[in-house]
């Protein structure tokens, strides 16, 4: 049990360093996608995956002291700030779209996990 949280909690940090690579990386230097609904099915799929990957360590005692609606807070800040840093990034913008594809993905993450959690209590 002790080697599963920590792979959990490798496994929560190697996503977040893959989303601010992937964030930092020049405009130019991205694939271009055809259609705007990748672009946004990307952006909600990485963070439904880091959604997933934060409150399954919450729930085995990653951020005791914090309740689960402060984590649901410290992911959207993430996003918000991992948005936000890309002003400073060549050939990349700021976008709403973008930030709301992000908040998608973690709410679905917060509800997948919530539901499984109830799923959970009510068979034992």
């Amino acid at each position: 049990m002790q080697t599963i949280k920590y792979l959990l909690r490798y496994g929560l940090f190697f996503w977040i360093c893959i989303i601010w690579f992937i964030s930092s990386l020049p405009g130019d230097s991205l694939p271009k996608f055809d259609s705007f609904n990748v672009d946004k099915l990307a952006h909600t799929a990485m963070y439904l995956v880091f959604s997933i990957l934060l409150f399954v360590n919450y729930n085995n005692g990653l951020f005791k002291k914090l309740c689960r609606y402060d984590v649901l807070l410290l992911i959207v800040m993430l996003a918000s700030f991992d948005e936000a840093h890309q002003v400073f990034i060549k050939f990349r913008a700021v976008s709403v779209l973008d930030l709301s594809a992000n908040l998608f993905g973690v709410v679905l993450g917060y509800f997948l996990i919530k539901s499984f959690d109830n799923y959970n209590d009510r068979i034992q």
